[in-house]
C-alpha cells in the first residue's frame, strides 16, 4: 500500500505524459529494486490499454474520423497498406512519439486485425518497456546526480524570474 501512496503522482504523470514520467518513477525507486517489476508491471498494463482504447476510438467510430481526416488521406497513406509493414508499425508504434495514438487510431479505422494489432501491442509494451528498463538500468546513477543538479538549476531559473517579474512591476509603476 506504500507503493501506490507513493506512485499515484507517477501513475498519474505516466498516463498524461509516458516516458519521461516513467523514468522519473522509476529513479524515486531507484534505491528499492523491490520495486521495479510493480512499476513497469503498471506501466505495461496502462500503455497496453491506452493503446487498445485508442485502437477500439479508431476501430468504433469510423463514421467520425471520415469527416475529420482529409480526402486524400488514404491515398497518402497507400504504400502502408501491406499486412506486414502495418504489423511491424504495431510492433514498433511506442517508439514513435508524438504520433502514435493517432496511429492506433487509424489503425481501428482502417479495420486493421483486432487480434494481430492485440498481439503487435502486447510484443511493443514488452520491447519498450525493455528499452527503457535498460537506458534507466545503466544510467540510474548518473540520472540521480543530474536530477539533483537540474532539480536546483531549476530553481535558481524560477528564483530569477520571480525576482524580474517583482522588479519590472515596481520599476513600471514608477515610470
Amino acid at each position: 500500500m506504500e507503493f501506490l501512496a507513493h506512485s499515484w503522482p507517477f501513475i498519474l504523470g505516466f498516463i498524461a505524459e509516458g516516458e519521461v514520467a516513467l523514468l522519473f518513477w522509476l529513479l524515486q525507486f531507484s534505491d528499492a529494486p523491490g520495486q521495479w517489476f510493480l512499476i513497469l508491471t503498471w506501466a505495461g498494463t496502462l500503455s497496453f490499454l491506452s493503446f487498445e482504447f485508442y485502437y477500439a476510438l479508431g476501430y468504433h467510430s469510423h463514421h467520425i474520423l471520415r469527416r475529420v481526416l482529409p480526402r486524400n488521406w488514404q491515398q497518402k497513406i497507400q504504400p502502408y497498406q501491406q499486412k506486414r509493414s502495418l504489423f511491424a508499425l504495431v510492433l514498433f508504434l511506442r517508439f514513435l512519439y508524438g504520433v502514435r495514438n493517432p496511429l492506433a487510431v487509424w489503425l481501428g479505422w482502417r479495420k486493421y486485425s483486432p487480434w494481430r494489432f492485440l498481439a503487435g501491442n502486447l510484443i511493443g509494451v514488452i520491447l519498450w518497456l525493455a528499452a527503457l528498463f535498460t537506458i534507466f538500468y545503466f544510467v540510474r546513477e548518473s540520472a540521480q546526480s543530474l536530477l539533483q543538479e537540474y532539480r536546483s538549476l531549476l530553481l535558481w531559473v524560477y528564483l530569477t524570474l520571480l525576482a524580474g517579474f517583482v522588479l519590472y512591476h515596481i520599476f513600471s509603476r514608477r515610470g
